[in-house]
């Protein structure tokens, strides 16, 4: 079929490392462009990876275990939310949690705490209702939604301490929070984007397990918190003037968002595009 260009958004998996070397073979090019953004340390060699010919990154960060060549030309996902970054609010009225995020290839040490995660971060919807919040939970998509109802019944969350967010887009609803707790997931980078606070939230929290930003310095690369306890007190000390939380997200934009979310000007899709196309 005269393919010139195989485009993949995985590179991990077996089917994945068949089709890279099937093109390595036939002389095609290959690119991977994540589709998402990814922030774990694979549990894996990089003996047990092939690499594709190239590697799309969003910003200037390399992971080392993409592409034989990179490109940073940012990441789609960031293009409906980054050129109008939200102002401060005067006060933090609503937050979003989002479910633990995993994936098949991460590491044990990590994955195995997913119960703790909820058990910190569900014990804090009724103290951070109670200081009258609106606190708002999405699971992630692919989530079994009678799982997660078992799990807030398991955790003893009740009902009126918070609103299922499933609906709208989760784009939609940044325009209407003020803060997001999440683990590691492309949605903290695209919050980060957005310009909303975003808590890296993970109680059994182990620096080797994650690439930069999420092992970086504190309130520097990323807010990290790692106990109910801890978050709660966070949360309440920002609760009626947010300016340390904002300002993280200003210096975030300022000084590392070129390294990790990259150009930040709405034009990811089409650099890609071009790039693509052009040969």
């Amino acid at each position: 079929h005269d393919v010139q260009t195989f485009l993949t958004v995985d590179s991990l998996s077996e089917s994945a490392r068949t089709e890279i070397a099937v093109c390595k073979r036939d002389g095609v090019r290959s690119v991977f462009v994540d589709h998402g953004v990814d922030g774990f340390r694979p549990a894996m060699h990089s003996a047990d990876r092939i690499l594709t010919d190239v590697a799309v990154n969003p910003g200037t960060f390399d992971r080392g275990d993409r592409g034989r060549t990179t490109l940073a030309l940012g990441n789609p996902c960031f293009d409906p939310i980054a050129r109008a970054p939200r102002r401060k609010p005067a006060k933090i009225r609503s937050l979003l949690f989002l479910g633990f995020e995993d994936t098949f290839y991460e590491r044990l040490d990590r994955c195995a705490w997913q119960e703790k995660y909820y058990e910190e971060a569900f014990a804090t919807f009724q103290r951070l209702s109670a200081l009258g919040l609106r606190v708002r939970y999405r699971p992630h998509p692919a989530n079994d939604r009678a799982y997660q109802e078992y799990l807030l019944d398991f955790f003893g969350v009740f009902p009126s301490t918070f609103e299922w967010a499933v609906k709208p887009t989760f784009v939609q609803i940044l325009r209407e929070v003020d803060l997001v707790v999440s683990s590691m997931s492309t949605c903290l980078y695209e919050t980060l984007a957005a310009g909303v606070p975003a808590v890296f939230f993970d109680p059994v929290y182990r620096e080797e397990a994650f690439f930069p930003p999420f092992s970086g310095k504190n309130f520097e690369e990323i807010i990290r918190v790692t106990s109910g306890d801890d978050l709660v007190a966070l949360i309440e000390s920002q609760l009626e003037n947010p300016s340390r939380l904002y300002e993280f997200v200003r210096n975030f934009r300022a000084r590392h968002a070129p390294t990790y979310l990259g150009p930040l000007d709405g034009l990811s899709g089409k650099r890609i595009h071009n790039y693509l196309t052009a040969r």
